[in-house]
């Protein structure tokens, strides 16, 4: 959800320059997202319809000039992993300036729609604040 959502905000707001991938911590490719967050971003007008799950690997890690972790436990599974991350790896609610800067965002994935609605709304405000970083850092 947060891969598009984010290419979506920084369309809007004229930064092409920023290359924005998404990979996670473990199985392969899935064929497409699930129905849920298909629902979830689809009421925000974002289109999940060409996501196709990855799994990173040390190629992307080296390219990348930041990685965005959703949760503290996939932020320690990567530092574990993943060499050259130390000084690139933040989470998504690093971003925040509210009660909610620097705390995890749960993975919704086998849950309810209302689940999937709420992270939703967790990664739509915490790219809002990203997306003025990276303005501010003119991006």
């Amino acid at each position: 959800m947060a891969e598009y959502t984010l290419k979506a905000k920084l369309a809007a707001r004229g930064l092409q320059r920023v290359r924005v991938a998404s990979a996670g911590t473990i199985g392969g490719r899935i064929p497409q997202s699930p129905d849920e967050a298909v629902i979830a971003a689809s009421r925000k007008g974002v289109n999940l319809g060409l996501h196709e799950s990855r799994r990173l690997d040390q190629a992307m890690v080296d390219e990348a000039d930041l990685i965005v972790a959703m949760d503290s436990d996939h932020k320690k599974k990567l530092l574990e992993k993943f060499t050259g991350l130390k000084n690139k790896l933040v989470l998504l609610t690093d971003f925040r300036r509210d009660k909610l800067g620097g705390e995890s965002i749960p993975d919704p994935y086998g849950l309810d729609q209302l689940f999937y609605d709420k992270v939703f709304v967790m990664i739509d405000e915490s790219l809002d604040d990203m997306v003025e970083w990276l303005v501010k850092g003119k991006a």
